[in-house]
């Protein structure tokens, strides 16, 4: 089967806004999955070209980003970790240059950055 022949979601996270796509091998396997994926998700597109994924995860604003990051850094007491938030921050990073944002470097300080574009 080619990744052409996949079944592809995308998915738009509750709380953070950050936008995502995963593919199953056929409609149906989505659908066993999809009572876990409506959990924490909404369901934001189905049976979409790896093309249409790929411009709707661009619409991630960078807020929605940062927040994952942040939300994502807390220890199991709740508090923030700051081994676990310096990780996130670069995965947020990462994300951001995979998607476009140029002026982000990973490992810099990305709320600093100044020249993003609009």
């Amino acid at each position: 089967m080619s990744e052409s022949d996949n079944f592809n979601v995308v998915l738009k996270q509750d709380g953070s806004g950050v936008i995502t796509w995963t593919s199953f091998s056929c409609e149906a396997d989505f659908e066993k999955f999809r009572p876990v994926f409506e959990k924490n998700n909404k369901i934001i597109g189905t049976g979409v070209t790896i093309e249409e994924a790929r411009r709707m995860v661009k619409q991630t604003e960078i807020n929605g980003v940062l927040i994952h990051a942040r939300d994502s850094s807390l220890d199991e007491t709740g508090s923030f970790d700051p081994r676990l938030l310096k990780v996130n921050m670069q995965l947020a990073a990462m994300f951001l240059r995979s998607e476009g944002w140029q002026y982000v470097v990973p490992g810099s300080n990305i709320l600093e950055q100044q020249d993003f574009p609009e």
